[in-house]
């Protein structure tokens, strides 16, 4: 039903209360691109899946912006059932 996928989709765990994510649901658009003010965005956390080239086309583009994001990637723990995000150069 929609309100499990609601429930589903914006249910957060404490732990993870420090990243201050926003979630972003349109219900009427459905899935696909968000606009939104640029200059509200601090940052981009890759996720450990990412591909490198994707990695880089964001970082070439983000060197270019007069306010440079924080880049940042997801790696799995292999120790401990988490993620571990460490700042790109």
């Amino acid at each position: 039903s929609l309100a499990m996928m609601e429930k589903a989709l914006l249910t957060k765990s404490s732990q993870w209360d420090y990243e201050y994510e926003w979630r972003i649901i349109h219900q009427v658009a459905g899935f696909g691109p968000v606009s939104f003010d640029h200059n509200t965005l601090t940052g981009i956390i890759f996720g450990a899946a990412c591909k490198q080239e994707t990695i880089d086309v964001i970082s070439a583009t983000n060197a270019g912006r007069k306010n440079p994001l924080k880049l940042s990637k997801a790696h799995a723990d292999n120790r401990h059932f988490q993620l571990n995000i460490t700042p790109l150069p």
